[in-house]
């Protein structure tokens, strides 16, 4: 688990450092946000549709919900865990919006409708980063035989959440992908600490199929992005091809799937998380001191039953 905190971390560092700080990384961003703004008002009006679930009182009640049930099934250890873990991903984010800046390296001859927001930092998404916050906490309070469903409906709501942030034009889509990547940070953190914790002591769940499945489609997914995406960056150094919408789409359509892929890998890594706490919880539990403490139980008890 440490491993996965190290590589979610780095990753969102990796991702903050290209957009932010070169000319390609800034140059696919405008372009796909152009695009965005340009976009069919159909899937704006489906995009708004989703962005109103991601209220700040929505994501309150969901939160309370969520922790209720944790304190239900494990306590108020795992309740106060959940809850730093949503909680945690979105105060990380509102922090590094207003400490990260962008170095603007974006060449002059490019057209000045391509340079819009190029001085202003909106990394990560705020909007972004509460939907996989609270889709996260699903997949720890879920039952393990429930799991897989619950990661299938949170990678959904958290990736059309994502995309929509672009879509309606709120944000870049190295902010949606930069938040994804601060949640599976945090997840990793809230698995150490369970796990170190412990569980409710029950038997050794059985691994579910859903996150290979949503990893393998998430690799297909960024697979795809990466063509779509190097197909776009190849006109950056020539301005007057931008005068045509092909490099835009490229750019919007590799950013849309791009999230939608990193989306279905991080949830991938979560459920796997909670499965993994669930295993260390269980084969804790199962230590020879543990069973024989609670065969020690069982012969006091067997012994008041006799007399």
């Amino acid at each position: 688990m440490g491993l996965t905190l190290a590589a979610s971390a780095g990753s969102a560092v990796a991702v903050g450092w290209f957009f932010l700080h070169t000319t390609i990384g800034q140059c696919l961003d405008a372009m796909a946000y152009l695009e965005a703004d340009a976009g069919s008002g159909r899937i704006r009006l489906v995009a708004d549709g989703v962005l109103v679930v991601t209220s700040i009182e929505s994501m309150l009640a969901a939160t309370a919900v969520l922790c209720g049930i944790a304190v239900i099934r494990r306590g108020v250890w795992f309740a106060g865990v959940i809850a730093a873990l949503i909680g945690g991903a979105n105060v990380t984010t509102q922090a590094l919006k207003m400490w990260l800046g962008r170095t603007d390296t974006v060449p002059d001859g490019l057209s000045t409708g391509l340079l819009a927001w190029r001085d202003f930092n909106s990394l990560p998404s705020g909007h972004a980063t509460a939907a996989a916050a609270v889709a996260a906490g699903l997949v720890f309070v879920t039952p393990a035989r429930l799991r897989g469903v619950g990661g299938a409906v949170g990678c959904g709501y958290a990736a059309a959440a994502a995309v929509a942030t672009v879509v309606v034009g709120w944000h870049r889509p190295s902010d949606a992908v930069a938040s994804l990547l601060v949640v599976a940070a945090w997840a990793s953190a809230a698995g150490i600490m369970l796990a170190a914790v412990g569980s409710d002591g029950g038997s050794c769940p059985r691994r579910s199929r859903v996150p290979i499945i949503l990893a393998l489609t998430g690799l297909g997914l960024l697979g795809v992005a990466v063509i779509a995406l190097h197909r776009a960056a190849q006109v950056v150094e020539d301005p007057l091809v931008l005068l045509t919408r092909a490099p835009g789409w490229s750019a919007y359509l590799g950013s849309a799937v791009g999230i939608a892929g990193v989306g279905a890998v991080v949830l991938a890594v979560i459920i796997d998380l909670a499965h993994r706490v669930d295993a260390v919880s269980s084969s804790s539990s199962r230590a020879p001191g543990a069973s024989q403490a609670n065969r020690g139980i069982d012969n006091a008890n067997s012994e008041l039953n006799i007399s």
